[in-house]
């Protein structure tokens, strides 16, 4: 996580690059497959999303992401669980999008990346990897500060749980979707 954070300040010093954080409110759905049974879940969660970014051109845009997400709510098969006791959970991943520049410092950017999740809860520690895809509208000023608007979908992909009494592999079929608002300064 250190090397994380390291890598997307580093990276944000070259011409082009920049820094943004921003704030995503989640609602999730779908089924959990596993050698022990199926689950069905739904629940929302808060994200802050760190971020470099690389503009290439005013067009292609590499980053790298992470952060942290707490689980607002969840019903795991009909029954809602209490998620005050869950701990923070932390993800890190990389991106690429194409943006889209209107007049006036306006432009729309077309996002797909890919994170790793982690939660470490109760002893056991779990990881979900997602696709995410996503649309922001991103307003830059003249010195450089970004203001950005967007909604974002994810997908799972995979996950397991590893605990004292082994690793166990899930499959995830379901979505999320996402409402985010950020602030970001971009180097010229």
């Amino acid at each position: 996580m250190i090397f994380l954070f390291s890598s997307i300040v580093l990276f944000s010093g070259f011409g082009g690059s920049g820094l943004a954080v921003e704030t995503l409110h989640r609602s999730k759905s779908g089924t959990v497959r596993s050698y022990l049974g199926t689950t069905d879940y739904q629940g929302t969660e808060w994200e802050l999303l760190f971020s470099s970014r690389t503009v290439v051109d005013d067009l292609y845009v590499f980053n790298f992401f992470g952060g942290f997400t707490k689980a607002l709510s969840l019903e795991s098969n009909g029954v809602t669980k209490d998620v005050s006791s869950y701990p923070l959970g932390w993800f890190y991943g990389a991106g690429n999008a194409i943006q889209v520049p209107f007049v006036d410092g306006s432009a729309a950017e077309v996002s797909v990346g890919y994170d790793s999740a982690y939660l470490q809860y109760n002893g056991d520690e779990s990881r979900v990897d997602h696709l995410r895809i996503g649309l922001r509208f991103i307003q830059t000023s003249f010195d450089g500060l970004q203001f950005s608007l967007g909604l974002e979908y994810s997908k799972p992909l995979w996950g397991r749980v590893s605990s004292d009494t082994g690793i166990i592999k899930y499959r995830y079929t379901g979505s999320a979707f996402a409402v985010s608002v950020g602030v970001g300064y971009q180097s010229w």
